[in-house]
């Protein structure tokens, strides 16, 4: 995938996550592996896909422990 596709499908990705919140999840795993394939072919991530990749880990995580019962 060459890096100006990469960079278009990521930003496509994060304007419908914008426009569309109720789609978050879905849209967000499909950023997840958009991201990863980049990752795949051994090229290395824009370091701000990177901060933007473990800022979508970190939300994860969160979004597990809201849903635990105390």
């Amino acid at each position: 995938m060459a890096l100006e596709r990469f960079k278009a499908t990521v930003s496509g990705l994060l304007d419908e996550i914008q426009r569309h919140p109720e789609n978050k999840a879905m849209l967000q795993e499909q950023l997840r592996r958009t991201l990863a394939e980049y990752e795949a072919l051994g090229l290395p991530l824009p370091e701000n896909y990177v901060r933007l990749s473990r800022r979508l880990e970190d939300e994860d995580a969160d979004d597990f422990f809201d849903n635990v019962p105390v």
